[in-house]
């Protein structure tokens, strides 16, 4: 893949429990993981959270946008050039909308994908 090109999966075939469950293997596959929110009504920045995953997860609801989106090599916070992808959702609520961010690096992902029948969006 080239520097700065993303491709994104498509998750709209996972229901709630199938997206809880994806998130949950990602997380035991990553290197790294984060969680962060934005209370629009002080603030339009995003707040590092420090919550357990679980606590994370529990944000997650119906009407949560959740992403898979190899990244390649670009902006990988651990190696500049080892490809990884990010997985995530922000739960698209106000005031207070929260964040997950998982980075996992592509070669723990074929599984994955494979698992949850996921496939690149068409561009």
């Amino acid at each position: 893949m080239l520097y700065g090109e993303f491709v994104f999966y498509n998750t709209d075939v996972l229901n709630l429990d199938k997206k809880s469950a994806l998130l949950r293997e990602c997380k035991d596959a990553c290197y790294n993981w984060r969680s962060n929110k934005i209370d629009y009504s002080d603030s339009d920045s995003k707040t590092t959270i420090n919550y357990s995953f679980d606590e994370a997860l529990e944000h997650l609801c119906e009407k949560s946008h959740v992403v898979v989106i190899n990244r390649g090599v670009w902006g990988n916070p651990a190696e500049e050039d080892r490809e990884y992808f990010e997985i995530g959702f922000c739960t698209m609520e106000h005031p207070v909308e929260h964040f997950l961010f998982i980075n996992v690096y592509s070669d723990k992902m074929s599984p994955i994908l494979t698992k949850y029948n996921l496939t690149p969006m068409e561009s």
